[in-house]
């Protein structure tokens, strides 16, 4: 029998967003910054960026809301 190791594909709650931390901070503090762009390829942790950056900035709370509707709506 083959030793097959699988990973799951949710998001991940906690993970180190250093490196995308600051410029998401970066632009929802500039009301100039209407639009933000987190791309890369299935599973790479889009989703687990956004679910760490909710949890570490309560403040935001409107931002659960937004990103889920964008989500929803983008892959209906």
């Amino acid at each position: 029998m083959v030793d097959l190791k699988f990973e799951k594909l949710t998001p991940d709650k906690d993970v180190d967003i250093s490196s995308y931390e600051e410029a998401l901070n970066f632009s929802f503090s500039n009301e100039d910054v209407t639009n933000v762009a987190l791309t890369g390829s299935y599973g790479v942790g889009k989703s687990s960026i956004i679910e760490t950056y909710e949890n570490k900035h309560p403040e935001n709370n409107y931002l659960h809301i937004l990103f889920h509707i964008l989500l929803t709506s983008f892959f209906a």
